[in-house]
């Protein structure tokens, strides 16, 4: 009876595993053996159906008897290799026969053209023979799976790029053609003779709609920037010691001024003076993402601002009573491109917690989010007191 295909490792090793197919299974048993001491995992075949219907992203080499291939048999070999990916060319070291073939080496090479990478080593050869043949297939099939990283990160990044031009377009658009159906109404009623488009009422209403248009094409602007910057290792911080205490008033004191945030409910609670080695400019914005975001998602409850420290580092929380964030989304709003809803539901490139992530590092500190889904969320930000 045929021994079956058995597995010498418990847990295989992507594309480095040699598929072994020998005259008998004493050959098979031998073989392994020889290339089990010298660490590269081995799976054993009684048959060329069998090793052919296993060939996957696991097989990184294919090692075959001559006598062991049967003609008819070897159009599974040859049907199961052109199956594989574009990427993926399994090399297969052929162990010539000793002894005169009706199938000889020669057939069963022309039947594997115009493809199959098959390497013929001649019997009697030397131990070192087959394991440098064997291990430089190996390393050739490590490079096969680089290659395949490199194009499947090459068609995320292109997936990615894509996706980003779309909200991009339509995030650039959108202010800018609101300013632009504004201005052509005072300009139709400038050419109708209107004198209330003069109006200081009208004209202020106008300047203030610019502005917040203008604002925030800034801050689309800003973020693409900070993302190159991120991008090519280039976003730096200057850190100098400050009171996290003031910098988190003063900025409370900017939003309140804004009539959206007037109707809002905010609240700060601070132990007093907080200093820490920061960069001014960077934790602004940092903060400033975080409380544009709990007003946006947040949609209209109480938002808290809380600054605690323990001696070593502070901590300031960001906290709001809206729908909250999902488990499975706690992480991943912190990547590029990702928000917690559509893009229907709030404007935005999903830059911004990527970029606070960035900052908050580049400080030594780390950020994070709690949350359950109907009770809300509070952003974290932990930053050492002292240099990092």
């Amino acid at each position: 009876m045929p021994e079956p295909a058995i597995q010498t490792v418990s847990e295989p090793v992507e594309a480095a595993t040699a598929f072994v197919l020998a005259p008998t299974a004493g050959d098979s048993v031998v073989l392994e053996r020889l290339l089990v001491s010298k660490g590269i995992a081995v799976k054993r075949f009684d048959s060329l159906l069998s090793l052919a219907g296993a060939l996957g992203e696991e097989t990184g080499i294919v090692i075959i008897s001559e006598e062991a291939i049967v003609k008819g048999e070897h159009e599974a070999l040859k049907k199961a290799l052109g199956q594989q990916p574009t990427w993926s060319d399994i090399p297969i070291l052929l162990l010539s026969s000793q002894a005169e073939r009706i199938f000889s080496t020669e057939a069963i090479l022309q039947s594997f053209e115009p493809g199959g990478n098959i390497t013929v080593l001649e019997r009697p050869f030397r131990i070192t023979t087959l394991l440098s043949a064997v291990r430089v297939a190996l390393r050739a099939r490590h490079r096969q799976f680089e290659v395949k990283k490199i194009l499947s990160d090459m068609a995320q990044a292109l997936s990615q790029r894509n996706e980003f031009l779309s909200v991009a377009s339509h995030e650039l658009k959108t202010p800018l053609t609101s300013l632009k159906i504004q201005i052509q109404m005072r300009e139709r009623m400038i050419r109708k003779g209107d004198a209330g488009v003069f109006q200081p009422d009208r004209v202020l209403k106008l300047v203030t709609f610019a502005a917040q248009q203008i604002d925030r094409l800034n801050r689309l602007v800003d973020d693409m920037l900070d993302v190159s910057r991120i991008t090519n290792g280039k976003l730096e911080v200057s850190p100098s010691f400050e009171d996290l205490d003031s910098l988190i008033r003063n900025l409370i004191g900017v939003f309140e001024e804004f009539p959206a945030w007037q109707a809002l409910s905010l609240t700060y609670e601070t132990p007093g003076s907080v200093v820490a080695e920061i960069d001014k400019f960077r934790i602004e914005q940092v903060i400033t993402n975080l409380l544009t975001n709990a007003a946006k998602y947040g949609g209209g409850t109480p938002i808290t601002v809380r600054l605690s420290t323990d001696g070593q580092s502070a901590l300031i929380e960001v906290s709001d009573q809206g729908k909250g964030i999902k488990p499975e989304d706690h992480e991943r709003i912190f990547n590029r491109f990702e928000r917690a809803v559509t893009t229907n539901e709030i404007s935005g490139f999903g830059l911004g917690l990527y970029i606070c992530r960035q900052i908050i590092q580049l400080h030594g500190g780390r950020i994070w989010v709690e949350s359950e889904v109907g009770r809300g969320s509070t952003f974290k930000i932990q930053l050492p007191l002292g240099a990092k």
